[in-house]
């Protein structure tokens, strides 16, 4: 099984490569051919904070190794030590989800929560986001930018989460981005999505969090309706950690400081990691062709 994922997964490698071969630079290309070992996860991934179960009984991670390989050298991470684990092909509109290991600060309330409030803040978020989207061009060499919001921050109080999704380009190359933090008894999982799809609206960007989501199963007792009185409860509410993330302050939480590197997906991404799992290789085809007439339009990054 494992010499079958290799030999699917650097055949998708090639196409993908191929494909992008006018864009991007010679060192990206050397790096994307190097070797990786593909791994089943039909059992499911163990995190951190819980095990997720793919949809896709094709879907498959990484090695840690391997992963921090792609998020240093490729995506301009200053360290791979937040990384829990990438999914590639998790469901069948999202191309990758990528976890992060979870934040233990303490239960976050939604009260102080209001879109108002939030709103508010966007001007500030923009401007941490276009300081992360200087950095991270700093470090891959490529003109990084971030273009604006497709889905501005906003509280999912029925499943728990804070979500947003955010347009940017990678040398003039469009890509979209959606990041969310699960909220659990004992604080927050940052879970970023790559979507198949870039021109996804709101209810769009909602549904493929939600989907993913349902294929999390936390800790026994650590959900985020297991919270009982005299557990640690967070500094700050859902809206003081959106500003906290970002750098920003919010009423009289100071900021924990401006996170180098907000982008949790960059046009690289596409590069390296196959864009559907394990698919034939007709399927696998199309979708790299659909990406790569979706790269000759307007900008997005992130």
């Amino acid at each position: 099984m494992k010499a079958t994922l290799r030999g699917v997964a650097r055949e998708t490698l090639i196409f993908t490569v191929a494909a992008f071969l006018p864009y991007v630079a010679m060192p990206v290309i050397a790096h994307a051919q190097e070797s990786f070992d593909p791994l089943s996860v039909s059992d499911g991934v163990r995190l951190h904070s819980g095990i997720f179960r793919p949809l896709n009984p094709d879907a498959f991670t990484l090695p840690k190794e391997q992963v921090c390989t792609i998020v240093i050298e490729d995506w301009g991470w200053s360290s791979c030590v937040d990384v829990d684990a990438l999914i590639v092909g998790p469901s069948e509109h999202a191309d990758n989800v990528l976890f992060e290991v979870p934040n233990r600060d303490g239960y976050i309330k939604p009260d102080e929560w209001t879109d108002e409030a939030a709103k508010e803040m966007i001007e500030h978020l923009s401007a941490s986001l276009r300081e992360s989207a200087k950095v991270q061009g700093e470090r891959t060499g490529e003109d990084v930018r971030f273009i604006g919001w497709r889905v501005k921050p906003t509280l999912d109080r029925e499943n728990g989460f804070l979500y947003y999704a955010t347009d940017w380009t990678f040398d003039g190359h469009p890509t979209m981005n959606i990041s969310s933090w699960v909220l659990d008894r004992r604080g927050y999982i940052p879970m970023n999505i790559v979507p198949r799809d870039s021109d996804l609206g709101v209810m769009g960007v909602r549904e493929l969090i939600v989907t993913n989501l349902a294929s999390y199963e936390p800790n026994v007792g650590e959900s985020y309706s297991s919270f009982v009185a005299g557990d640690k409860v967070a500094a700050v509410g859902a809206l003081g950690l959106l500003g906290t993330f970002f750098g920003v302050k919010y009423g009289k939480a100071a900021a924990g400081g401006i996170i180098a590197i907000a982008l949790a997906f960059a046009k690289k991404f596409f590069i390296i990691i196959p864009l559907v799992a394990l698919g034939a290789l007709g399927a696998l085809w199309g979708a790299i062709k659909r990406l790569f007439v979706r790269h000759e339009g307007s900008a997005s990054e992130k």
